[in-house]
């Protein structure tokens, strides 16, 4: 990111779930595209194995359900969506692997003919239901890209549970006070460092 912000929050452990919207709403993940989304997960944003297999149970690549994540190649600029099993005959439905996802093979993702170039790449990552909250606070720990607009929007219609939340702040790695980080105008900036601690 060239001339980005970083926006480092010291948060009460039991407020964070307030930044899950973040998280669903889609973050920038950078990482080796061309590669599979297992390798990309697990290699590229340290998610175990185990868990993908286990816990990960619909995938969707560029809005396309996916089944064989060894298969499935990111690209640079691709949007992949991760959500723990869904209830009722949709959720069954999109499932990877599962018994009914035969019934959604027109709209399924199928692997592209022609390779895909593996480079550095931004990918947008989205997280759902059980996913979020169980992953959603290592990745701000670790820190997510997010657009400014979607910090701002965040601010503004959640200020007072935040203003409640926050222990202390940084900015470019100086301190700030609640109502400077408040006052700060996130939707000029185009892409900023978030990390929630």
């Amino acid at each position: 990111m060239n001339d980005s912000t970083s926006l480092v929050l010291s948060f009460d452990p039991g407020r964070i779930s307030i930044f899950f919207q973040l998280l669903e709403s889609g973050f920038i993940a950078k990482g080796k595209t061309g590669s599979s989304v297992r390798d990309f997960l697990c290699n590229g944003l340290s998610i175990g194995q185990d868990y993908l297999d286990g816990r990960i149970q619909t995938i969707f690549l560029d809005g396309k359900p996916v089944d064989n994540v060894d298969a499935a190649v990111v690209k640079d600029g691709s949007t992949l969506s991760l959500s723990a099993a869904m209830p009722g005959l949709v959720g069954a439905t999109m499932r990877r692997g599962g018994v009914l996802s035969g019934m959604r093979s027109g709209i399924s993702y199928t692997p592209a003919e022609t390779g895909s170039v593996s480079c550095e790449g931004k990918i947008t990552i989205k997280l759902f239901n059980l996913i979020s909250r169980e992953l959603g606070p290592e990745f701000l720990k670790r820190g997510i890209i997010i657009a400014g607009s979607a910090l701002s929007d965040l601010f503004a219609k959640n200020r007072e549970a935040i203003g409640k939340g926050l222990l202390s702040a940084e900015i470019d790695g100086v301190k700030g006070t609640t109502e400077e980080i408040f006052n700060i105008k996130w939707e000029n900036k185009f892409e900023l460092l978030l990390k929630v601690i």
